[in-house]
């Protein structure tokens, strides 16, 4: 559980949801009333095109869609709405920096570049090879550094799960932990910061129990600094109850939705392992 090194200014993200057309589309290309190489099943199409893709269940009107995959989801005009998105669709999700010539309104110097021409790579990253004059060096720590001379921006090397030593920043404007030493994790103190946390350490287990983490019994331990709940017994989920290590419990979402989790619509879930389906989520 220990943390060594951070890449500060971390780049954000969303995800869409990609969508499709079904059906056999009139006045496109088909044979035996079907488009060739596509399956259909349950979708409606009217007036648009589709060619090589797998469609199910999606309501198409007017949209073209070409060598995708489908699943749910209304496309109407060529705009998409509901589904899961992919990069280079043109179209910032929030796990990408940018999409193709879509960079989310951000340029060099937002970036803390002084000048240059930012692009977008094919991973949906910020490609920054063409962005000049890095402020790297002038003293204040910004995005895209871990340091910037004596700046640390709160960081120390307990942040990075050290005992002790020194932090030093390197002329790349990177964490240098080479006069870090000691590990948190094994002083059998339970040690707990913005970029470092532990569940247990050593014996201290921090007064759980496998009862209290909604086991019915067993012994826990602790391993790496981590509850290992390997020798518990009475999985929790399943229980009617939200224990320490679940999400959610059948209905019972704990009081979340899609919204409170950052997106913008939708319907949460709970899925049989008593985690968060997002899949209903949107935007």
């Amino acid at each position: 559980m220990k943390v060594r090194s951070w890449m500060a200014g971390a780049a954000f993200s969303l995800a869409y949801f990609a969508v499709g057309c079904g059906g056999s589309p009139s006045g496109s290309p088909s044979t035996g009333g079907q488009s060739p190489g596509i399956q259909n099943t349950g979708g409606t199409s009217s007036g648009g095109t589709t060619t090589g893709g797998t469609t199910t269940g999606g309501t198409t009107t007017g949209g073209t869609t070409t060598g995708g995959t489908t699943t749910g989801g209304t496309t109407t005009g060529g705009t998409t709405t509901g589904g899961e998105s992919v990069c280079n669709d043109g179209k910032v999700g929030s796990d990408e920096d940018c999409d193709g010539t879509n960079l989310n309104g951000a340029t060099c110097v937002s970036l803390g570049f002084a000048s240059g021409t930012l692009a977008c790579a094919s991973d949906c990253d910020f490609n920054v090879l063409g962005c000049k004059g890095k402020t790297c060096g002038n003293g204040i720590w910004e995005d895209f550094e871990d340091c910037d001379g004596k700046d640390f921006g709160g960081w120390t090397c307990r942040e990075l799960g050290y005992a002790t030593g020194t932090l030093g920043c390197s002329a790349n404007c990177w964490f240098d932990d080479s006069k870090c030493s000691g590990d948190l994790c094994g002083n059998g103190t339970i040690d707990s910061n913005d970029g470092y946390s532990e569940d247990c350490d050593g014996t201290n287990l921090n007064a759980k129990t496998c009862l209290s983490l909604g086991y019915t019994g067993g012994t826990l331990k602790c391993s790496n600094c981590g509850y290992d709940v390997s020798g518990c017994q009475g999985q929790p989920c399943g229980n009617g109850k939200i224990d320490l290590l679940e999400d959610c419990e059948g209905t019972n979402l704990n009081a979340k939705t899609c919204q409170s989790l950052g997106w913008t619509s939708g319907t949460l879930a709970c899925d049989s392992d008593c985690y968060f389906d997002e899949s209903g989520c949107q935007g």
